[in-house]
């Protein structure tokens, strides 16, 4: 199997503490699994699946219903788990060869997705300062201005950004969907004139 498809993360152990403490403190407040489905808008299936099952569940699961059961979170979380015996963290370890982690275009895909360009913008060397300070990381402006390019430069319709040159650099800001839709209808004119 290889990195790209690698398994799902589960861990019944703390799940079952999860499940165990959280179960017992709805028993205790008269929480039934009705109530914390008609809370949450999720089918009571799901419900009974995050609260009681043995499957995994996200983040966003374990919040809703503990919202939905008016808990605070440091209620539910109140016991220990086994930390396993790692290996030193990474800065420890610059003697060996380690796994690279991935490259500025990874980081500014990423970074797209999560929303951290709305309303905003950004030149390489502003962008390269936000992911060094975020991943404490030790990017340079040239491995941004490469990704910027390479994003900007890439297909048409899947570019979510146009740039304004500002000195010797660009500005990147996110496509609005009447730039995406301006872009698109060129798109077609210019198969149309061939």
């Amino acid at each position: 199997m290889s990195k790209s498809q690698s398994k799902q993360y589960i861990d019944p152990e703390s799940l079952s503490l999860f499940r165990q403490t959280f179960w017992g403190k709805c028993k205790t407040s008269g929480i039934t699994l009705e109530d914390l489905a008609e809370r949450t808008d999720l089918s009571y299936i799901q419900i009974f699946r995050i609260v009681r099952g043995k499957n995994n569940t996200s983040l966003s699961n374990v919040m809703a219903v503990i919202k939905a059961a008016e808990f605070q979170p440091f209620e539910i979380f109140t016991f220990n788990i086994e930390i396993p015996d790692y290996p030193p963290l990474r800065k420890y370890r610059q003697d060996q060869k380690l796994p690279k982690s991935p490259g500025a275009i990874f980081y500014l895909r990423a970074y797209i997705e999560n929303g951290v360009f709305e309303g905003k913008s950004f030149t390489p060397a502003e962008f390269k300062n936000l992911v060094n300070s975020d991943l404490d990381s030790k990017f340079s402006d040239k491995d941004f201005s490469v990704a910027f390019s390479k994003i900007f430069n890439g297909l048409q319709d899947k570019n979510p950004l146009k740039r304004v040159q500002e000195g010797s650099s660009y500005r990147y800001f996110l496509l609005s969907e009447d730039d995406k839709d301006v872009i698109l209808t060129d798109k077609r004119k210019m198969k149309r004139t061939k």
